[in-house]
């Protein structure tokens, strides 16, 4: 169970699609809350049941009740996944949970595990705090992070996405995991490819991936000017690649950045060759 479907393009859902295609073939059903991006499952899961079921309000988001809304989508809406993941897990003979716990995920995941009577494995790539800034009160999200660090916790086994993660969820819920990082599906060819020679004129910065503290880069950047306009550090470009969706709640970024979106993973791997850091 995923909030994202199979072919969604941020690097949870390339991660989750990888470790996807090393199961055996009729060892995997996948239930999402969003439907297929493009109409099709993609290569090597061609043979995997999908289903979705998308129980979220979208109003009101007016008169301070965005995050009323939010609460009611994410703690109770959830619960009306979980029932329905349990029934077509059910019919398709499901004798474990694997929720990747983001969303409605965080919840229904674990209540569709205990609904069929099968463990849950769960599966961190962010802190739920990340996704959700801005749409819960700090009140709200206390309360939901209560509710992930106690279905993690519960949960039969886990994995994160990275050590600092595994410490990060350690000390909130005394649990610990395994950590699978994310990376290239054919390094062996990015590799390969030539590294085209550095521009010369300005120093090239490339980043690729998710902005945990948007105030802290940008404070990093405005630095980075500062040194170049007192002469202390060369002329420079700050390329930032991503999902689309983050690029609103970071603007404006100072001139010097860059935000071409995101690209797929063979033209991001010629963009980041270009870079000299």
């Amino acid at each position: 169970m995923a909030d994202f479907p199979p072919d969604e393009q941020h690097g949870g859902g390339v991660l989750i699609r990888r470790l996807a295609r090393e199961l055996p073939s009729g060892r995997l059903c996948w239930f999402s809350s969003r439907p297929l991006l493009g109409g099709r499952m993609p290569e090597g899961l061609e043979h995997v049941p999908f289903a979705h079921a998308d129980y979220t309000v979208r109003r009101p988001n007016r008169f301070g009740l965005a995050s009323w809304r939010e609460y009611l989508n994410l703690r109770w809406l959830s619960l009306l996944q979980a029932q329905k993941a349990a029934a077509w897990g059910a019919s398709c003979g499901v004798n474990a949970v694997w929720a990747v716990m983001q969303e409605q995920v965080i919840v229904s995941g674990p209540v569709a595990a205990r609904l069929l009577g099968v463990p849950c494995h769960v599966s961190v790539h962010d802190v739920p705090s990340y996704f959700l800034q801005g749409r819960l009160s700090p009140v709200k999200m206390k309360r939901f992070e209560s509710i992930f660090h106690t279905e993690y916790r519960n949960a039969a086994s886990r994995d994160v996405i990275c050590e600092a993660m595994r410490r990060h969820c350690m000390e909130r819920t005394g649990a610990d995991a395994i950590v699978v990082t994310h990376g290239w599906e054919n390094p062996t060819e990015i590799l390969s490819e030539p590294i085209p020679s550095p521009a010369g004129d300005r120093l090239r910065i490339h980043y690729a991936g998710m902005v945990y503290d948007q105030e802290l880069l940008r404070a990093f950047i405005l630095g980075l000017e500062k040194e170049r306009d007192e002469g202390r550090f060369p002329r420079f470009e700050f390329v930032l690649f991503g999902s689309n969706k983050f690029k609103p709640r970071m603007a404006p970024w100072p001139q010097s950045v860059c935000w071409p979106g995101w690209l797929n993973a063979a033209d991001l791997a010629a963009k980041l060759k270009e870079s000299d850091f």
